[in-house]
């Protein structure tokens, strides 16, 4: 997602899905977050931001400021075995961080 012709960046509270495997177990495929479009993060927190390689949205957990720039955020996975994160695309600037993740909304039960 891309700031909008103003200049401006999305306000408020959004739900974004889950796709893949790289935050299991914090998070599974399909699920849905409730996340604060323009809010701060902190480290332990989950971050949503454009992927630098692949442009899709996706959410990270916020590991610690850039040793070499405190502007830029290393954003990490939780499963080590998928996806990628800043050991593969390096940090991302705070600005470039869209919405923080707040809640795992509860999976609509199906009957049987």
């Amino acid at each position: 997602m891309s700031p909008s012709p103003t200049g401006t960046r999305r306000r408020g509270f959004g739900v974004v899905r889950i796709a893949g495997r790289s935050m299991e177990p914090t998070l599974r495929s399909g699920d849905l977050v409730l996340v604060r479009w323009g809010a701060a993060v902190r480290p332990g927190q989950l971050a949503v931001f454009a992927h630098p390689v692949e442009g899709v949205l996706v959410v990270k957990r916020v590991g610690f400021p850039d040793p070499d720039d405190a502007t830029r955020w290393w954003l990490e996975r939780d499963n080590p075995g998928h996806g990628s994160d800043s050991w593969s695309f390096g940090s991302i600037s705070r600005e470039a961080i869209l919405a923080r993740a707040l809640t795992r909304l509860p999976r609509r039960r199906t009957r049987e």
